[in-house]
C-alpha cells in the first residue's frame, strides 16, 4: 500500500518506497477482464506513487478489438497518521483530473498521459482511479488496464555562478563567465588552423573531427573529437581535420 507521509517525507528518514530516475516506468495493473466482463476500478484501493510524479493510463487487449470507451478519474491523497489513525487526505483540485479512453485494436496498447492541471502529483503520497461504465470487453477479447508512473525532473537547469553551454555544464573546471562565442568553423579533409585562448570546443557535427596541439598538419591519426564531444580547457593553435570526403563542424567556447 505503500508508506506513510511521515515515513516518505520526513527530513530525518533515508525510507522511501522508491524513486525511478530512469525513463521506464513503474506500472500498477488496475483492472483485468476476460471476455464480456468489463475493465473496471473504484477509488476504495489507492496505490502508491512511489516518489514518481507523471502518470500515463493504457488500455490494452488480445483477442477482439475495444470498441467501448470510458472516461476515467483520477484522485491524489497524502497518506497520513493522524491521532494514530491511518488516513488518507485528498488532495483538493479545481477540476477532475479525467482521461477519455478510446477504441483499441487488439494486439495493441493506446496511451493516455494524465494532464497535471494542478500541480499536485509531486505531493501526493498515492492515487486512486475509478471508472465510469466500464470498459466492456467483445466476445473472445480480453484487456488490461494499467497506470504506468515515472518520475519527471524537468529539464531546468539553475546553478549560480555556473554558465550553461548549449544546456550541458561546461568541462572548465571554475568557468563561470563566457568571454566570447567565435563563429563555428567549418572542418573538412584539409587540416586547417584554430588559434583557442582559454576555450571549449564541441563536435557539433556528424562526422569524427582529428586535431592535434603540437604543430604540424593534422590528419586522421591524431586524436579523436567524436560527434556531440566536448573537451577543455585548450590554449593555443590546434589543427583540425576530418576523413576524406567528410565535414563537421568546430563550435569554440572561450572562458575569462
Amino acid at each position: 500500500m505503500g508508506k506513510h507521509n511521515d515515513a516518505l517525507r520526513k527530513a530525518n528518514s533515508s525510507i522511501r518506497d522508491l524513486v525511478s530516475l530512469v525513463g521506464q516506468e513503474v506500472i500498477d495493473v488496475v483492472s483485468k477482464a476476460s471476455p464480456t466482463e468489463s475493465l473496471a476500478t473504484t477509488h476504495a484501493t489507492r496505490y502508491p506513487l512511489n516518489g514518481l510524479n507523471k502518470l500515463n493510463l493504457y488500455v490494452a487487449c488480445t483477442g477482439a478489438n475495444i470498441v467501448a470507451t470510458d472516461t476515467l478519474t483520477f484522485k491524489f491523497y497524502v497518506r497520513q497518521a493522524i491521532n494514530d489513525v491511518d488516513t488518507f487526505l485528498e488532495i483538493d483540485q479545481a477540476a477532475n483530473y479525467e482521461v477519455t479512453t478510446t477504441g483499441v485494436t487488439a494486439g495493441d496498447i493506446e496511451r493516455h498521459e494524465v494532464d497535471d492541471t494542478d500541480d499536485i502529483i509531486k505531493n501526493a503520497t498515492h492515487y486512486s482511479v475509478v471508472t465510469a461504465a466500464g470498459i466492456a470487453m467483445p466476445a473472445t477479447c480480453y484487456g488490461v488496464l494499467i497506470v504506468g508512473k515515472y518520475n519527471n525532473a524537468g529539464s531546468d537547469v539553475c546553478i549560480e555562478g555556473i554558465t550553461l553551454v548549449d544546456g550541458n555544464l561546461p568541462v572548465l573546471e571554475g568557468a563561470n563567465e563566457i568571454s566570447s562565442v567565435p563563429a563555428a568553423a567549418a572542418v573538412t579533409a584539409a587540416s586547417s588552423a584554430v588559434t583557442l585562448t582559454k576555450a571549449e570546443i564541441l563536435n557539433d557535427g556528424v562526422h569524427t573531427i582529428f586535431y592535434r596541439d603540437n604543430g604540424g598538419d593534422a590528419d586522421v591519426d591524431d586524436t579523436p573529437l567524436y560527434p556531440g564531444e566536448r573537451i577543455g580547457p585548450l590554449t593555443g593553435i590546434i589543427r583540425v581535420i576530418c576523413a576524406a570526403a567528410e565535414t563537421s563542424t568546430l563550435r569554440i567556447t572561450e572562458f575569462v
